[in-house]
Parts: C-alpha cells; structure tokens; sequence
C-alpha cells in the first residue's frame, strides 16, 4: 500500500469515528461550497474495490479535508498517536498525496467497471467478455510503460500476476 492512501484512510477514520467530527466535516463541506450529496466511505484494506470507491468520494472532499485540517485541533495529533503499538501513517494528506490518489483512481476504475460486468451477470462466458480480458491485457501493458515509476511498477506487478493466470 501506498502512503498516500494510508493518509487518505486515516483522515476518514478519524472524521467518520464521531458524529461530532462528521458533523464538523460536512460543515467544511460545506463552507466549500462542494455539490456531492454522498458521505466518506471508508475501505476494507485487503479489497481494492473498496479502496477504490474510498479514493472516489474523498477526492471530491479534498478541499473539506484541508479546511478540516485548520478547523479541528486534534485532527493533527490524531496522526501521531499510537494505534496496535505503532505509529499511524503521518502527517495528513498533502498536495502529493491527493495527486496520487488521483492516479490511483484513474487506474482502478477501468477494473472497478469491469469487476462490475463480470459479477453482474449470473453465467460469465468467455466469448462475453473477450472484449473485457484484452482491456485489462492492453491497459496493464500502457500503463507498465508509463513514465511515472510508481505506476509502472504497480502496473509491471499486477501483469505477471495477470500473464500468469491468462496462460
């Protein structure tokens, strides 16, 4: 996993884990004048759809995040607490980490919207979803030469992984 995300997840966590704090947020999302009706999610680490659907909704409250941040003086030390005897994953998201959400988002979608396909439907064929299998193919290998070295290592993971099972 990624720092990022980690800093992503903790800030949730901490704004779902009181109503009072929920309450606090949705006033700073308000200040900030963001039109998205639903509330954080917060993910299951070991499921990357759900980290997926987490990145989502908080990038649209990114900017409630930061005024957050100014508004609620523990929101801070809450990264620096202990929890299960280790340090929790600091400080708060900053610019970078919302930008690599933004690249997580972008690259988990296209698999999130065919993990949709492939478990809406009752009998899953071969010749259904051809199409599908060599996006994933093609995607993988795009992106496995992208310049940004994070992307492409995740990406040059995930196609062994991916080679692996087609063969």
């Amino acid at each position: 996993m990624h720092d990022s995300i980690a800093a992503i997840r903790t800030s949730v966590r901490y704004i779902r884990s009181s109503p009072s704090r929920l309450q606090k947020f949705r006033s700073c999302v308000e200040k900030e004048k963001i039109d998205y009706k639903g509330g954080l999610v917060l993910d299951v680490q070991t499921r990357w759809n759900s980290t997926y659907l987490m990145l989502d909704v908080a990038l649209k409250f990114e900017k409630a995040f930061t005024r957050y941040e100014d508004e609620d003086d523990k929101f801070l030390s809450y990264f620096n607490e202990k929890e299960n005897g280790k340090k929790r994953i600091g400080p708060p998201p900053t610019s970078t980490d919302w930008q690599a959400a933004s690249v997580f988002v972008k690259f988990l979608s296209t698999f999130y919207e065919i993990t949709l396909k492939f478990s809406g439907t009752l009998h899953v064929t071969s010749n259904n979803f051809y199409h599908e299998i060599c996006e994933v193919q093609a995607i993988l290998s795009d992106l496995a030469a992208s310049n940004d070295d994070f992307l492409s290592s995740m990406a040059t993971s995930m196609k062994g992984k991916y080679d692996k099972w087609a063969i």
